[in-house]
C-alpha cells in the first residue's frame, strides 16, 4: 500500500465480506457499519464490480456517478459473448448492467482491441482511455547498457507466458555464439516450472530469477539491460528510460510478438 496509495486514501479491507456488496440490502447496511459517506463518483474494474457501482450508486443518491473501467481483451468475443451464458448466470446480468444502464462516455477501456470488440459483438461504444504513467515514482538512474543482458519484470502468472519460452530463446542464442543472459524479476505461479525447465536446460549461470524489487527502483533494475522483453506498463516504462524493448503476446507460448513497440499504433498495450 505505500508504493501505491497516497495517504489521503480511506482503504476498506473487505476480505469475504466483498460478496455482500453484488446484494442491495447488504450492500448498504455494510457501507453504513463502514461510516462510508456518499461519493460523487464509484469507480468499478470489471463487469461485477460495475453492477455492484450501479447498485451503490442508487443507493446513494444525490447524483452519484458510475465509471465503469475494463482491463481486459477477449471479453466480449470470449468470456461474456452472447453464446456463452447459461439461462440463470449471474454473469448474463451483469452484462446487461453493464450494456443498458451505463452511457458509452462512462465505459473506459485501455485497449483498442476492445473498443472494436464491443462494436462487433454488442454494436455498443466505448472510450479508449489510456492508462497514465507517472515516471516521477523512479529513483533517478543512468543508462549502461550492457551487451546481451535481457531482462524482464513482471509477475510470474498467467497471461505472462513468455517468462516461459524466453528459456527456450535464450538456449537457442546462446548456441547460435550470442552471450545472452536474462534477467527475471518477479514472483508467481509459473516459478517452479521456469526453475526447472533453466536447470533442465543447463542454464543455471545465464538466466537469473531475482525475485522482487521495489517499484520506484525499477529503472535501477534496468540501469544496464540492453533489450527489455515484456508486456503492459513496465514495458512503457522501460520504453521511456531509452531501454529497446519486445512486445510480448499475452497468452502466448510460441513466442509470438508485435516487435518494439513503437511499431504498434497508439492504443494496443493493454
Amino acid at each position: 500500500r505505500s508504493q501505491t496509495l497516497p495517504p489521503e486514501v480511506n482503504c476498506f479491507v473487505l476480505k469475504k465480506r466483498f460478496r455482500e456488496l453484488y446484494y442491495y440490502h447488504p450492500a448498504r447496511r455494510l457501507c453504513k457499519s463502514l461510516g462510508i459517506a456518499r461519493p460523487h463518483v464509484i469507480k468499478s474494474f470489471h463487469f461485477g464490480s460495475s453492477w455492484i457501482a450501479c447498485q451503490l450508486a442508487r443507493s446513494f443518491g444525490g447524483g452519484c456517478k458510475v465509471i465503469a473501467g475494463l482491463y481486459g481483451s477477449l471479453l466480449f468475443k470470449w468470456y461474456y459473448a452472447p453464446e456463452k451464458f447459461l439461462r440463470w448466470d449471474a454473469s448474463k446480468l451483469h452484462l446487461k448492467n453493464y450494456l443498458h444502464c451505463i452511457p458509452a462516455n462512462a465505459r473506459l477501456v485501455c485497449g483498442i482491441d476492445q473498443v472494436e470488440e464491443l462494436r462487433e459483438v454488442y454494436n455498443q461504444e466505448s472510450v479508449l482511455w489510456p492508462i497514465p504513467i507517472d515516471i516521477s515514482v523512479f529513483d533517478p538512474a543512468a543508462r549502461k547498457p550492457k551487451r546481451g543482458k535481457l531482462v524482464s519484470v513482471g509477475r510470474l502468472s498467467a497471461m505472462k507466458e513468455y517468462n516461459l519460452y524466453m528459456i527456450d530463446v535464450v538456449r537457442e542464442l546462446r548456441a547460435r555464439g550470442h552471450d545472452v543472459t536474462w534477467s527475471v524479476y518477479g514472483t508467481g505461479e509459473y516459478e517452479p516450472e521456469m526453475r526447472r525447465r533453466i536447470r533442465d536446460a543447463g542454464l543455471e549461470r545465464f538466466i537469473a530469477m531475482e525475485g522482487t524489487a521495489p517499484y520506484h527502483k525499477f529503472w535501477q533494475v534496468l540501469a544496464d539491460a540492453y533489450v527489455f522483453v515484456g508486456m503492459g506498463t513496465a514495458m512503457l516504462e522501460a520504453a521511456w528510460f531509452r531501454v529497446p524493448n519486445v512486445y510480448a503476446n499475452p497468452y502466448d507460448r510460441a513466442g509470438m510478438t508485435y516487435g518494439p513497440v513503437y511499431c504498434t499504433p497508439p492504443g494496443s498495450v493493454g
